[in-house]
């Protein structure tokens, strides 16, 4: 019985060795990009580098650049807003956090109260208690959320200059960050895409 390769050579489609390693060129990593496409698609001899990191860099670097021009009281109205979204965020996620443990504890006790019909059922109840005991909300992580609100809650309403400018300096360094990684990320990609163009253009050129 055929592969999708040798399909090729059965139905006569192909002929000669050379067309026959075109199609098992698609195999490698340099056709990464083609491996979803069918076998009967032309091979594409140049390889375009993705565009995520350049568009994630361009993105990021307008970002910054609109960071940079904005005054402290706009930087501090923003960090206002974040606060009262991390607020608002955090006592939906604990809601939910608390509904979903609640749901958890019923099921719980649901398999601790079945009685297992013999001695080799009882490996399902053990990894039934198990999947819920690692998947549930615990005790200590409900703490942590309602300290993170109450914290919030009463935290300075006011912001002076010093927190102002300490947001700034870290959401900087921060975009420094990710716009260095990002630059180096696209690189890395150009040259990935260009190594494979010329493994592609050197098999062509030797067949």
């Amino acid at each position: 019985m055929p592969t999708g390769y040798t399909y090729f050579i059965e139905n006569g489609d192909i002929s000669t060795g050379a067309e026959f390693l075109k199609k098992c060129i698609r195999n490698f990593g340099c056709c990464i990009g083609q491996r979803e496409d069918p076998l009967s698609a032309p091979l594409v001899s140049v390889v375009k580098p993705s565009s995520y990191y350049k568009e994630q860099y361009e993105n990021t670097s307008k970002k910054y650049d609109e960071f940079k021009s904005k005054t402290s009281d706009e930087i501090r109205e923003m960090m206002h807003d974040n606060r009262d979204k991390d607020l608002s965020d955090t006592e939906r996620y604990l809601s939910e956090q608390k509904l979903l443990r609640n749901k958890y504890l019923v099921i719980r006790k649901d398999v601790e109260n079945w009685v297992p019909p013999t001695p080799d059922h009882e490996g399902i109840k053990r990894f039934a208690l198990e999947q819920i005991d690692i998947s549930i909300p615990t005790e200590s992580e409900l703490g942590r959320l309602e300290e993170k609100i109450y914290n919030l809650k009463n935290s300075n309403p006011e912001i002076d200059e010093g927190e102002v400018g300490q947001y700034i300096i870290d959401t900087m360094k921060f975009f420094e960050r990710d716009i260095e990684y990002y630059k180096q990320k696209m690189a890395d990609e150009e040259e990935r895409a260009s190594k494979r163009t010329k493994f592609i253009q050197d098999f062509l050129s030797s067949l």
